[in-house]
């Protein structure tokens, strides 16, 4: 598998795996597509984890959101709508195949249209944790591809019960 070489020579290779992140992330696009989809497509967080307050009183299609009033992102919301991305409960890195931003760069990005994803918060109360998420998951991808052959597999029903079968 060309994915497990490639993963083994950039990432598996060396010992000194927090250094070779950083520079390794922008080679390993596939790692990356299939992080910045694995958070849009499962969100961890349903609603934002932190809410924000309303400094000023404000008005969103014909609602009075008071001063002070307390608001959570809808994450599950934004991830799962098919204006922002076709099909959005299918597995598909290669949306993002063309979108080399980190996901901390994609989460502070003043156009809301090129964030990837809303996981980690927005704005000023964004998650301080967004760097360390990413890393571990770039890693544990990497070393998933790396360990392991993955190929699709089926439930097919049998005379009693359903099974898994691996499609070669």
């Amino acid at each position: 598998m060309i994915i497990s070489r490639v993963v083994a020579k950039v990432v598996i290779s060396t010992n000194d795996f927090l250094h070779a992140v950083e520079p390794d992330l922008g080679f390993l696009q596939c790692v990356r597509v299939c992080m910045k989809e694995t958070l849009g497509w499962m969100p961890t967080t349903i609603l934002g984890a932190v809410p924000h307050a309303v400094t000023q009183d404000d008005t969103y299609n014909a609602y009075l959101i008071p001063k002070g009033a307390g608001v959570l992102n809808n994450v599950w919301g934004i991830h799962m709508d098919p204006e922002r991305h076709a099909n959005p409960r299918q597995f598909n890195p290669d949306r993002y195949r063309d979108d080399f931003q980190s996901l901390a760069d994609a989460a502070a990005n003043p156009d809301a249209s090129k964030r990837d994803q809303f996981t980690f918060g927005a704005g000023r109360r964004i998650c301080p944790g967004i760097h360390v998420a990413e890393r571990s998951l770039f890693l544990g991808i990497s070393r998933i591809l790396w360990a392991f052959n993955i190929n699709p597999t089926v439930w097919i029903r049998t005379a009693s019960r359903f099974c898994l079968i691996q499609i070669s």
